[in-house]
């Protein structure tokens, strides 16, 4: 019990008998001038959200389009696959008929994908470009 308090007596002190910091004689007007440096700078500019929301909006629009092909080409398949299997014999017909679909749907899904990827390409280099030019 006597040691911590001998500690504090010494500690009080040490710090009673510390000159107090000054700074040196610069510091003051180089903090002044930074400050009006930054106060001089223009400010950033916005990013334009309101030109961006039609971009943003086909590009939502283009998800759902591919997810519900997607869906509706796997539910297809299954549906074809469960009648196939239920047969004594594989029909053809139905195996061409099935493959057929695939193919309309990476027919029709390798645009959108294309108008997608481009979309995202877009958005990454505008978003590059805008942070280079607020520095």
């Amino acid at each position: 019990m006597n040691q911590p308090s001998q500690n504090e007596g010494q500690l009080d002190r040490i710090l009673a008998h510390e000159d107090a910091l000054v700074p040196s004689s610069g510091f003051a007007a180089s903090v002044m001038d930074a400050i009006q440096e930054q106060a001089a700078e223009p400010a950033p500019i916005p990013f334009p959200w309101k030109l961006a929301l039609p971009g943003i909006a086909a590009l939502v629009a283009a998800i759902v389009i591919i997810v519900r092909l997607t869906a509706s080409a796997i539910q297809s398949m299954g549906q074809n696959s469960g009648a196939a299997s239920s047969l004594s014999r594989v029909n053809l017909d139905l195996v061409l008929s099935s493959f057929a679909r695939v193919q309309i749907l990476g027919a029709q899904a390798g645009p959108a994908l294309l108008a997608l990827a481009a979309a995202l390409i877009c958005t990454l280099l505008c978003r590059r470009l805008g942070a280079r030019s607020a520095r």
